[in-house]
């Protein structure tokens, strides 16, 4: 375990030395307005600009599956699927299962073509291996730590303020 300004990084992955600063993109390589963070777009945009690593967020939908998203609500980066509202009251990812998060909101973009479904956990983890991103996870969930092993292995880092996790 590496402390890192406050921060406990882990990794099961075994310990790189670099020389040469390590850069990632933060939510993946996503653009304002148009191409939506923590999306699958822009995981493969990541992949197109040759990032080796990306950095993401895990939170609880209401029906405990694994959703990706940065904040606990949900309203500044997603819009009403049904017309493409703001999102009128403050709604927190975890007071929606999965399902409604699927139906009723679509991640905010000004390209029609670019609003997505906001991914699950797994679908981000998948997208990454497909596109051989190495994943930074920066999640409070244990089950997130679980979920990268099943599927990366140990290609995969994890950062986290709670200590206990690594």
């Amino acid at each position: 375990m590496i402390l890192l300004a406050g921060l406990a990084i882990c990794s099961c992955a075994p310990k790189v030395e670099y020389r040469y600063p390590a850069v990632f993109a933060h939510r993946g390589c996503w653009f304002e307005d148009y191409i939506p963070e923590n999306s699958l777009d822009a995981i493969r945009m990541a992949a197109v600009f040759g990032y080796p690593t990306t950095e993401c967020d895990f939170r609880w939908s209401a029906d405990s599956v694994l959703m990706m998203m940065h904040d606990p609500t949900i309203n500044r980066t997603a819009r009403l699927a049904d017309g493409y509202l703001p999102i009128p009251e403050k709604t927190r990812l975890d007071s929606q299962t999965c399902e409604e998060l699927r139906t009723r909101y679509v991640l905010a973009s000004e390209d029609p073509e670019m609003r997505s479904l906001i991914p699950t956990s797994e679908e981000y983890l998948r997208e990454c291996l497909r596109c051989g991103i190495k994943p930074i996870l920066h999640c409070e969930i244990y089950e997130g730590y679980e979920l990268a092993i099943s599927i990366l292995g140990d290609n995969w880092i994890g950062f986290s303020e709670n200590y206990e996790l690594c």
